[in-house]
């Protein structure tokens, strides 16, 4: 670099030397959904090993009676999205009319793993 220009292009595939710092195709975004006093009072948190390059393969839910619940999904690249198994979403599918929630936060949950399987499903299309 010290001798020539930056290149207009790179490509680099998969290549273990770190010269790519940024990939065509990728979106990145936040969910924030306001929920009034009361609507997510059975739900304490959502954690899990998250991260931007992949969907998550583990997510544990913690619930406001104490316990956890765990959900193991399959890691895989985000730009294979549809071979892998989203621990969030495998949650929400099999949390969603949990007792312990408002009917508000059993919809929200139906409605994130109806979302994300499409999501998902259309990943599938290349253009």
């Amino acid at each position: 670099m010290a001798t020539h220009p930056a290149p207009r292009l790179d490509f680099i595939l998969d290549s273990p030397f770190p010269a790519v710092y940024a990939e065509k195709g990728v979106v990145s975004f936040r969910l924030t959904t306001p929920f009034r006093s009361g609507e997510l009072a059975g739900l304490t948190a959502i954690e899990g090993d998250f991260v931007t390059s992949s969907i998550p393969d583990q997510a544990i839910f913690k619930l406001s009676d104490g316990a956890c619940q765990q959900f193991t999904g399959k890691r895989i690249p985000s730009n294979e999205l549809h071979l892998g198994l989203n621990a969030i979403t495998l949650g929400a599918s099999q949390l969603h009319q949990h007792a312990l929630f408002s009917s508000e936060l059993q919809a929200y949950f139906s409605w994130m793993t109806y979302s994300f399987r499409q999501l998902l499903s259309n990943a599938r299309i290349r253009c």
